[in-house]
This record gives C-alpha cells, sequence and structure tokens, in this order.
C-alpha cells in the first residue's frame, strides 16, 4: 500500500478450521492474541508462518504456511514527500475535531487545537485530501443568525463572504431561501438535531477563488471541498481548508476547546404576563407581553412544570411555528422568533398566548420559567447586541435556571460563579480538567433566585477547565481557564 505497510490477519489465511465442541480462535503462535501480523519493505518476498487453532479447552494445533509480500506498484522504492495544512475558519481560528482523510481512508488524522494535519506518503502518485465534520449541528446557531439571513434573501443587507453565503444554506440546495430559515429554526428549537441534505461543517480549498463572491456556486463545477494532487513529486505544506459552520453566519461557533463562550448581555428583554391561581382540571389562557423594547429576534427555553399542561399556542407575533414541542416531555418548550426589522415587543399587544390545563392546584409562577437548558435564552436589540431574557409575573421577575459564566476569566488565585434557582435547593458545582478528572466539589442549599459560589486552591493547575452545576431538575456546564 501507500503507506508502506500492510496489516494480515490469522483469520485471512483460514481454510475452514473447526472443533467439534465448539468455536475456534485462529493466532499466529500459541499466544491466542497474536492474531495479526504488519509487513513492511523490509518483508518483501516469502514469509514462513505458523497458523495455530486453539478449541474452548485450550487444546491446539497448527499448520505452516507462508505468505508472499509483493510491491508490483513500487511504493517501497518511491520518495517519501508530506502533506499538510491547517483547517481554520475564515476568520483564522483553528478547529478542532475534524477528521481529515487521504485517498478516502487510507490515512486518517484528526486535526488538534492548532487544526493541522500531516500525512506522509510517497512521491508520484495521485492523492486526495477530504475534511470531515458532523456533530453538534447547533453549535453557534442562533436567531440572530436566522436576522442576518433574513436580511440577505430581502436584500436588505446581505451576507458580505461567500463563506457567510455557504453557511446559510443550512439545506445544501445551492441558494439560500426561505427553507433554509425553517431548516435553521428546527435546530435551534431542537425540533431536529441536524440539518436535511447537509453536514455540521462544510470545508473549501482556502486557495479557491470564487468567480461570483455572491453567488458561491456560480462556477458549473462548484466550488472544491477536497485537494487533490496527480503524480505529485514534492511537499505540499500549505493544503489548507476553511471551515464553514452550518448555520452559523456570524461566526459564533466554538471551534476548540480553549474558545470561550462569549455572552456578554447588554440588558434584559422582559416578557410579561399576569400570576395565577390554578385549580387542578382547569384550562387557563395566558398571555405574555412585552416590555416596549426593539429587538430583531429572541429564543429561550419555557420551564414547564409537573402542574401544567400545555393544551395550545394561539398565534400572536410569534405563531404555532415559533415553538418546538419536541421536549415537552421533559417539560420545556423551546421557542424562536425574528424578523428582518426591529420590532417593538409592546405592553398591550400579546406576543403569544399559551393555553395550559392545571394538573395540580399551582400557582403561574411556581410552574413556569424562563433558561437555556435546551434553546439559550437570547435577544438582540436595535444595535445587534445581546440581550438576557427573562420572565416576569406583574411586576415580579421570575427566578429561572442560570448558570453564569466566572467572573473573572481567565483567572488567577481565585474566580466567582454566579447562578440563578428556580426554587430553594441543593446545588452542587463540580471543577473538571479536560480529561474529565475531577478537581474540585462544592455542594449545598441555596435559596431561590441569584446565588455565588467562590472558587480557589487550584495549584499547580492550568488551562482550560470545565465547571458543572447540578440540581434535582436542572443541569448546566461552563468553560473556564486559569492561567498560571
Amino acid at each position: 500500500m501507500q503507506t508502506q505497510m500492510i496489516e494480515v490477519w490469522a483469520s485471512d489465511l483460514d481454510a475452514g478450521s473447526f472443533d467439534n465442541c465448539g468455536d475456534v480462535i485462529l493466532s499466529f503462535s500459541p499466544d491466542v492474541n497474536d492474531i495479526n501480523v504488519i509487513y513492511t519493505c523490509d518483508d518483501l518476498g516469502q514469509n514462513a508462518v505458523q497458523l495455530w487453532v486453539t478449541d474452548i479447552y485450550g487444546n491446539q494445533d497448527y499448520c505452516e504456511t507462508f505468505i508472499v509480500v509483493q510491491d508490483n506498484l513500487n511504493f517501497c522504492s518511491g520518495v517519501p514527500v508530506v502533506i499538510a495544512g491547517e483547517v481554520s475558519t475564515e476568520d483564522a481560528e483553528a478547529v478542532e475535531g475534524v477528521t481529515v482523510e487521504m485517498n478516502g481512508g487510507l490515512l486518517t488524522e484528526v486535526t488538534g487545537l492548532d487544526g493541522q494535519y500531516d500525512f506522509s506518503v510517497i512521491a508520484g502518485s495521485d492523492y486526495t485530501v477530504t475534511p470531515m465534520l458532523d456533530e453538534d449541528a447547533d453549535n453557534g446557531v442562533t436567531t440572530f443568525d436566522m436576522v442576518l439571513i433574513t436580511r440577505h434573501i430581502l436584500n436588505v443587507q446581505l451576507l458580505d463572504s461567500p463563506y457567510k453565503v455557504i453557511a446559510a444554506d443550512a439545506n445544501n440546495s445551492d441558494n439560500v431561501s426561505t427553507l433554509d430559515l425553517v431548516a435553521i429554526r428546527k435546530v435551534i428549537l431542537q425540533v431536529e438535531d441536524n440539518f436535511p441534505n447537509n453536514t455540521s461543517w462544510r470545508f473549501v480549498d482556502e486557495d479557491y477563488l470564487f468567480p461570483n463572491p455572491v453567488n458561491p456556486w456560480a462556477d458549473p463545477n462548484g466550488f472544491p471541498e477536497v485537494i487533490s494532487y496527480n503524480n505529485l513529486q514534492a511537499s505540499e505544506l500549505e493544503a489548507d481548508f476553511v471551515a464553514i459552520k452550518v448555520g452559523d453566519v456570524n461566526g459564533s461557533a466554538a471551534v476548540n476547546a480553549t474558545e470561550l463562550e462569549d455572552r456578554t448581555m447588554m440588558g434584559d428583554l422582559l416578557f410579561h404576563t399576569k400570576d395565577l391561581e390554578l385549580k387542578a382540571g382547569k384550562t387557563y389562557e395566558v398571555p405574555f407581553f412585552g416590555d416596549n423594547q426593539e429587538v430583531s429576534g429572541y429564543q429561550f427555553t419555557l420551564e414547564l412544570g409537573e402542574g401544567l399542561e400545555l393544551v395550545q399556542v394561539l398565534d400572536g407575533v410569534a405563531r404555532e411555528e415559533n415553538f418546538g414541542f419536541a421536549l415537552l416531555e421533559n417539560g420545556a418548550l423551546t421557542t424562536s422568533w425574528n424578523e428582518a426589522d426591529v420590532r417593538r415587543m409592546d405592553s398591550e399587544e400579546a406576543l403569544f398566548t399559551l393555553v395550559f390545563k392545571a394538573r395540580e392546584n399551582t400557582t403561574l409562577s411556581k410552574e413556569l420559567s424562563v433558561s437555556s437548558r435546551y434553546t439559550k435564552a437570547e435577544a438582540y436589540n436595535a444595535n445587534g447586541e445581546l440581550l438576557n431574557v427573562q420572565l416576569a409575573f406583574g411586576n415580579e421577575l421570575a427566578a429561572g435556571f442560570e448558570l453564569y459564566q466566572n467572573v473573572p476569566n481567565p483567572f488567577t488565585g481565585e474566580t466567582r460563579i454566579g447562578f440563578r434557582l428556580p426554587e430553594s435547593s441543593t446545588a452542587t458545582l463540580t471543577v473538571l480538567d479536560a480529561s474529565g478528572k475531577v478537581l474540585k466539589v462544592l455542594k449545598g442549599e441555596y435559596a431561590r433566585g441569584y446565588n455565588e459560589m467562590n472558587l480557589s486552591d487550584f495549584a499547580g493547575v492550568s488551562g482550560v477547565l470545565y465547571y458543572q452545576l447540578d440540581t434535582p431538575t436542572h443541569t448546566a456546564t461552563r468553560k473556564m481557564v486559569i492561567m498560571e
């Protein structure tokens, strides 16, 4: 092979060995674990081997044969060369975890934190390099991406690079349309976990020049998602790819383990409703109103307590298609709404109305809260800045579940972690390193609303850490960086 080696298994040489008391094990020696052998260019020619057969009681027998190793394509006499490159976004962020294949899987590498790969091959042959990554379709995909894509479709504000246009083509139809918005919203709402007819990431040869940047599909042959070499004679050290996260047109996807989530909130978007005393078996229409704030979109997870059953969604500014019902069994209703222009969330006009049936005697404020458990809670003001989403019953804010980014971050010595609980309960904070080793566990009883924990004493520890908050009903995880 082009790798100058070949693997042979004992089972490859078997011509029907059997035992009348059960299965047999095939090996190249009395050691039943000696089941394969690798031959290299040093083994050209005839190689004597023994094929051992072992029954379930340990009885053994063997025969002798030989394996002839040939180099018909002269790989052993070829000159070694290197094909190497980097996988990064258009903003030059290295992408970790990309599987890069050579010649359909003959050789395979996975990119690390630096996004790089390299293959040692033989000069004079043909090679094709193909990167692949198809996981976490919702990584970096938010309703704000839908705002930007909507503006692009309406020619209000065109996406400013061919890579962003490719990212907007969620259904891989070689154009950007409202069907892409439908596919993206389903991923945001957790109704679907992937895009139709597409992968989570796509990759383009960095050296490719788009003949029409506004239309990356202008070339009838398409844009190159592989790099090919014919009769390669010398090393190629810049076989680079531009990585495109499908659905993410504002570049918010996390691309490696060292990248920290940036969710600086510039205020709150408030949803108002009245608190109600609920009686078991009765049905209630609950309208939700804004606070006269101007936004272009929002998304969040609405937590439903066990005392509520969702019966129906009545249209308002948001319609039924703006909600995801796939997680109702987990007590969660997801929602995502956007428009191309900003819109005032009126305090007099119902944004949407939810119809609930009470399973028990309870109050509405005990049963509803906003969280980021599935769909992250965020909204976007007229400047495209992030807003937090809050639910208020009358003039009192609901205490939803939220785990906040530690402050400061990165940190040395000590950091502070804030979190919000929908009700008083136990909470456990676990700190882990990148390998999953538990470094610290803090547990206690905490009140409804906002709470904080202080972390310190990380002697000899540096790099990326993870912290996870667990309560009887919720869990959330974030990353932080500790500096020496």
